[in-house]
C-alpha cells in the first residue's frame, strides 16, 4: 500500500479493516450467497462462454489478453464462490496455470469477464460502504 494511502487511512480511525475472504460471513447469509450463485447462473445462461476453448488475442503492440475473460485474485472471493464458478464452468480448467503464464504470479484465476465484474462490484460496494461508515463514524465521534 502506498505510504500516502496508509497515512490517509491512519488519519481516520477504523477506516480500513482487514478481512479474510474465506470468512463466509463476509459474503452475507446463506440466502445472499444463493442469490449470488443465481446471478452467476444467469450470466452462464445468457453469455456464450466455453471454458474448454479460450481465444488468446495478441495485439500489434505485443500485449495479450484472453477474450471474454478477466483475471481475478483469489483474495477477492471465497472458496464457496470459486466452487460455484467452477461448477458453472465460468472458470476454465487449469485456470491457475493459465493465469500464471500471463501475470507471472500466484493466486490469480482466469474467470469469465461478466462474472469477474460482478464479484469485483460486490467487493467495491463492501469497501465503499466500509469506508463511508468509517468516515461517518469519524465525523460523528470526532467533530
Amino acid at each position: 500500500m502506498p505510504e500516502a494511502h496508509r497515512r490517509f487511512y491512519d488519519s481516520i480511525p477504523g477506516a480500513v479493516s482487514f478481512v479474510n475472504p474465506e470468512n463466509e460471513a463476509l459474503w452475507g447469509t446463506a440466502e445472499e450467497r444463493n442469490r449470488l450463485v443465481r446471478a452467476l447462473q444467469l450470466i452462464k445462461r445468457d453469455v456464450p462462454f466455453n471454458s474448454k476453448k479460450l481465444n488468446i488475442v495478441i495485439s500489434k503492440d505485443g500485449s495479450s489478453r484472453i477474450d471474454g475473460c478477466a483475471f481475478l485474485h483469489v483474495s477477492k472471493t471465497s472458496p464457496v464462490i470459486i466452487s460455484a464458478l467452477e461448477n458453472l464452468e465460468l472458470i476454465p480448467q487449469k485456470s491457475n496455470e493459465i493465469a500464471r503464464s500471463f501475470v507471472n504470479a500466484e493466486n490469480w484465476l482466469v474467470v469469465e469477464e461478466n462474472s469477474a465484474d460482478l464479484l469485483m462490484g460486490i467487493c467495491q460496494i463492501l469497501f465503499l460502504s466500509d469506508m463511508a461508515f468509517a468516515l461517518l463514524r469519524t465525523r460523528i465521534f470526532h467533530s
